[in-house]
């Protein structure tokens, strides 16, 4: 048996045109019967009736109707299709030729890529420290910011990692002249190590070919007056013993015995000159005398004895 709670509840779904037929016809012979439910449906139209017209929108109810239809149309049609990929011989069968049919396009693309890329010339040969970068698009300056890693193969040639703006890999013979250039700016290195590594790449050259640039000379001479690692100095050191005589070695050699601030290298020096003859010339051991070490002093004092003593 229905109350009029729940036929009161019905009133502004009917005020609105909204109830069913039979419950509309339901709540008519209410309304007849019952003098609570009729007076409060009077009281509601005449509440409503005081607000400001609020006319429905048939146009936009229909187009809010075919969008919710359209909306469970899509997704009742995208089950189907994924149960069809995922459940059917057919679904699978054209997923897996799908897949076959990206990895020949892959493949083909591939080899059309390697194709083109041996055509173009080897950026390794065209790099150099001091050379812009010739290709055919042009020349680049590769703007060299330093020397990475020198490495001494057993056939004699030379493995550099240097870094422009990528991180090069060069490899050649000692009369390489990009060798040449890089070992010389690898002297100048950040890197303690790629300097002393460099240093022994100077050291083979001149073992290999008795010759040496006057460039990298040069830079040789710069690493003795500014290098604060001592083993470095001892190493360019070492080389320029092995360097044939030459005036410019020697000045080099006297000037790193009587100024250089390391006894080690001073020490050094005297004795590469010393094995040379240098030391025999008048004026070389009254500089000598000047010096501030002790075993440099007494060893030209007996140069200077023998020399009288001759």
């Amino acid at each position: 048996m229905k109350n009029c709670s729940f036929y009161q509840k019905q009133l502004l779904v009917n005020l609105f045109d909204e109830l069913p037929v039979d419950d509309d016809q339901d709540l008519q012979h209410h309304l007849q019967t019952c003098e609570t439910c009729r007076l409060e449906s009077l009281r509601l139209r005449s509440f409503i009736d005081r607000l400001p017209a609020a006319h429905l929108d048939s146009s936009w109810s229909r187009y809010n109707r075919q969008q919710l239809f359209y909306r469970l149309r899509r997704k009742k049609i995208g089950k189907a299709e994924s149960y069809f990929w995922a459940s059917t011989l057919a679904g699978r069968m054209l997923r897996y030729a799908s897949f076959a049919l990206a990895l020949v396009l892959f493949f083909l693309l591939g080899r059309t890529s390697m194709i083109n890329s041996r055509s173009l010339p080897s950026v390794q040969d065209l790099m150099t420290a001091d050379r812009l970068i010739v290709t055919e698009y042009g020349e680049i300056s590769p703007h060299l910011l330093d020397v990475n890693k020198i490495n001494i193969n057993a056939d004699g040639s030379f493995e550099i990692v240097y870094q422009t703006l990528n991180l090069v890999r060069l490899q050649g013979k000692a009369d390489d002249p990009v060798i040449r250039q890089m070992i010389n700016n690898a002297l100048q290195a950040e890197n303690a190590t790629v300097r002393l590594h460099a240093v022994k790449a100077a050291q083979f050259i001149i073992d290999d070919q008795c010759a040496m640039d006057k460039k990298t000379i040069e830079s040789l001479e710069s690493i003795l007056e500014n290098e604060k690692n001592l083993g470095i100095k001892l190493a360019v050191m070492k080389t320029f013993d092995t360097f044939p005589d030459s005036p410019a070695i020697e000045q080099i050699l006297l000037r790193s015995m009587l100024t250089d601030s390391s006894e080690a290298v001073r020490i050094q020096a005297f004795k590469i000159l010393a094995r040379r003859g240098a030391l025999t010339a008048p004026s070389l051991p009254m500089q000598s005398t000047q010096n501030n070490n002790i075993y440099i002093r007494t060893k030209v004092q007996q140069l200077l004895q023998e020399r009288d003593v001759l």
